[in-house]
């Protein structure tokens, strides 16, 4: 799966199988919500999708990541 795909919260890794959490994630552009394959072994190891816009602080992508969890949303959606 390539960064730029979706992938449902908690739903498994292609490749292992192990359920994929939204994380904050960082990159040269910057902090976003997606998520990433932690198994090293596994063909998918590393970021797998990209949920949100990018933010421009770590503080204001864990905010945004604090509401998902209660209200089901992101305030800086890319979908």
């Amino acid at each position: 799966m390539l960064p730029e795909e979706h992938h449902p919260d908690g739903a498994p890794c292609d490749g292992c199988g192990i359920p994929l959490k939204y994380e904050v994630l960082e990159s040269a552009a910057g902090y976003y919500i997606g998520t990433g394959c932690n198994n090293q072994n596994c063909e998918c190891f590393g970021p797998n999708s990209r949920e949100t816009a990018y933010y421009k602080t770590e503080f204001d992508a864990n905010e945004d990541l604090k509401y998902y969890q209660e209200t089901g949303n992101f305030k800086n959606s890319r979908i």
